[in-house]
């Protein structure tokens, strides 16, 4: 089955028509159309927005296979039992002496988590810092063009109202600044997430 046949069964198993599955990604119909008909595929960002929608693993939904079987294919069955160099002059314990023990390995077997977990995070939160930056700088443009045009209006060169639009457009790209930063560190502090942490 492809990613697109797996959409359209997830959609459907939701009863989400593509106008509402679009609605709610924030895309148009056709975009998903495409996606459904193999015609093109959806970005990280709306992949993790779908697995979360339809409360599949990323797994699930681009591979088709579960966290078990995405591990079992990705190591040999069996234990693995690792190669120990033997030493020529090892000393013998004698009997009253107790062995320290040693700390259990971590299991092969163990899911490898693939997802919002691990790696999508950090690299929206990059995506989200740039964003910040870049509207950061728009918004200095607008506070250099604002005193130009402000000396200007007062010439009587331009209107009025055109430095108080650049005052307006700070303000504005500012606030959009603010909130890209806010999703920069939601997702900073995601990118620390260790599922295998023990609380």
């Amino acid at each position: 089955m492809t990613l697109g046949q797996r959409l359209k069964t997830y959609r459907e198993k939701e009863g989400l028509t593509q106008e509402q599955f679009a609605e709610y990604l924030n895309v148009s119909r056709q975009a998903v159309t495409k996606w459904e008909h193999d015609a093109g595929m959806p970005d990280i960002e709306n992949l993790v927005a779908i697995s979360r929608r339809m409360s599949v693993t990323l797994d699930e939904l681009v591979l088709g296979q579960t966290a078990e079987e995405h591990a079992a294919s990705s190591f040999p069955a069996g234990p693995y039992v690792p190669a120990v160099p033997e030493s020529p002059a090892a000393p013998q314990r004698s009997a009253g002496s107790e062995s320290k023990k040693s700390a259990p390995s971590a299991p092969l077997d163990r899911p490898i988590p693939f997802g919002p977990e691990r790696g999508v995070p950090s690299e929206l939160a990059r995506y989200h810092a740039f964003a910040a930056l870049a509207f950061v700088f728009a918004a200095f443009c607008q506070v250099v063009a604002g005193c130009v045009n402000l000396a200007a209006a007062l010439r009587r060169s331009v209107p009025v109202y055109l430095p108080m639009l650049n005052f307006f457009s700070v303000m504005l790209l500012l606030y959009v600044a603010y909130m890209q930063a806010v999703k920069c560190s939601q997702y900073r502090q995601k990118s620390t997430y260790d599922p295998y942490e023990k609380e």
